[in-house]
């Protein structure tokens, strides 16, 4: 029996002719260029030189009917385009078939043409995929004892493979666009995989006011850090009227490190009492772009007189915002302890109006985690300054418009997987027998490395 096999270097020509060899079949393929075709000899040596043909011209339908003393291959599997199909369809033998695996994707126009019935040739556009389904379990019982009997005879056997990480898909599709690939491109999902982190987009343009409701300005200060290292030009901070000396230098100093960064942040007293002020404020902002981003940082602990002046404060930057803020992108409140304008930021939610607001539970930020892992489990219920900024911009990113903000406590890890995080070069069985004398000794060893590792300490005997 004689079988032409197009794409001989693909997965599925792999497959094909390890199973047509197999059982002593006269092979033909074709490839696209030498290097396939040396690939292809070293892979199958049983395949003749003169058996290889090229599948980007039409040349092939020569080799095959020249070997074949013009009879044609008794089964062929194609997937070939346009006028390579007619071709592939003259070097079908009589009583043939031809097999094509791209008709049902492609749907392409041809002409069968009724000269090839004169020969009782046959033509069947295939879909292999259509086999994996619930109705044809019967096939696949029979597919599977065939896979086996392969297997066993070893015709059957792993396809040469190139394997990709998920950050690089659009290099595999490249690869396979340009039918450069021999076997399977393969994506590898299950390992590490690189997450993208969100980040607020921010116009260079435009304008920031923050508002440090709150006698401490490290939070609003930090959050000017974040705007200017996403763009932001034009930043102008709101303090309280009654801070301390240590504040005023600290303000100073930053103001310094800023105006280096060629960012020059206009640092005010916060005198919103009324909706005059705050009209005058915003239209002060305006001046320096349409304003982009209002943020408000409550402090600590409020009695019911600040809650309500902040409160109040929050309702006159709602209305006069809906008048001269029409670019506005973000309306944030950020809460400490308190909960202060929560039903303004409903409201605006419900409207469609940009808004969130944003709970920081157990903030702290002296009480800083560090990156190692014993950092972050003593510090598990603090959510410190780093650990809030992201929250921060996490939720300015998110399609959740009120969100809470916490440390999450790491769970506590066996002694084994604490081995395995230090030395990062074991695979723990989920059912591993401890008993066993060569498991005990592993255990020992890799104790003394965790000891050696962490304390410094040594043993002697």
């Amino acid at each position: 029996m004689k079988i032409l096999v197009h794409g001989g270097t693909g997965a599925l020509g792999q497959a094909a002719i390890s199973i047509a060899l197999a059982h002593g079949c006269e092979v033909f393929a074709t490839v696209s260029d030498m290097k396939k075709k040396r690939f292809l000899q070293k892979l199958f040596p049983e395949l003749k030189d003169d058996h290889i043909g090229n599948s980007r011209d039409l040349t092939f339908g020569d080799m095959v009917l020249a070997a074949t003393k013009g009879e044609g291959c008794d089964i062929i599997i194609s997937c070939v385009k346009g006028p390579m199909k007619n071709v592939t369809l003259n070097c079908c033998a009589a009583s043939g078939i031809t097999l094509d695996t791209q008709q049902v994707h492609s749907k392409e126009d041809f002409e069968y043409g009724m000269f090839q019935m004169t020969k009782s040739r046959s033509y069947a556009s295939i879909d292999f995929s259509a086999i994996f389904t619930s109705e044809n379990f019967l096939e696949m019982d029979k597919l599977q004892l065939m896979v086996s009997e392969g297997i066993a005879r070893g015709y059957v056997r792993p396809l040469s493979r190139v394997t990709y990480s998920v950050h690089e898909v659009a290099r595999a599709m490249r690869l396979l666009a340009s039918s450069r690939h021999r076997g399977r491109a393969i994506l590898r999902i299950h390992g590490e995989t690189i997450t993208a982190t969100p980040r607020i987009e921010v116009s260079p343009d435009s304008c920031h006011l923050v508002i440090a409701a709150t006698a401490d300005d490290a939070l609003a200060t930090r959050l000017v850090d974040l705007l200017i290292a996403r763009r932001a030009v034009n930043i102008v901070l709101l303090r309280q009227k009654h801070q301390d000396n240590k504040s005023n230098e600290f303000i100073k100093i930053k103001m310094k490190l800023w105006l280096k960064l060629g960012v020059e942040v206009k640092v005010l007293q916060d005198q919103l009492t009324d909706v005059d002020k705050v009209e005058e404020m915003l239209k002060d902002c305006t001046i320096l772009g349409p304003v982009e981003g209002i943020y408000c940082i409550t402090n600590d602990s409020l009695d019911k007189s600040s809650e309500a002046n902040l409160t109040m404060k929050l309702k006159y930057l709602d209305e006069v915002s809906r008048k001269l803020c029409l670019s506005l992108r973000h309306f944030v409140v950020i809460n400490k302890k308190a909960n202060v304008g929560s039903d303004i930021c409903y409201k605006r939610i419900q409207e469609g109006k940009p808004s969130t607001m944003l709970q920081l539970y157990k903030f702290n930020k002296f009480n800083e985690p560090g990156e190692d892992v014993e950092s972050i489990r003593n510090n598990a219920d603090t959510l410190g300054m780093r650990g809030a900024m992201t929250a921060i911009e996490n939720a300015m990113c998110s399609s959740q418009k009120v969100v809470l903000a916490y440390a999450r406590a790491l769970p506590e890890e066996s002694l084994l997987e604490e081995i395995k995080r230090v030395t990062g070069n074991i695979y723990i069985l989920p059912s591993i027998y401890y008993e066993s004398l060569l498991t005990k000794l592993i255990i020992t060893m890799f104790i003394l490395f965790l000891y050696r590792h962490r304390y410094n300490f040594k043993l002697q005997g």
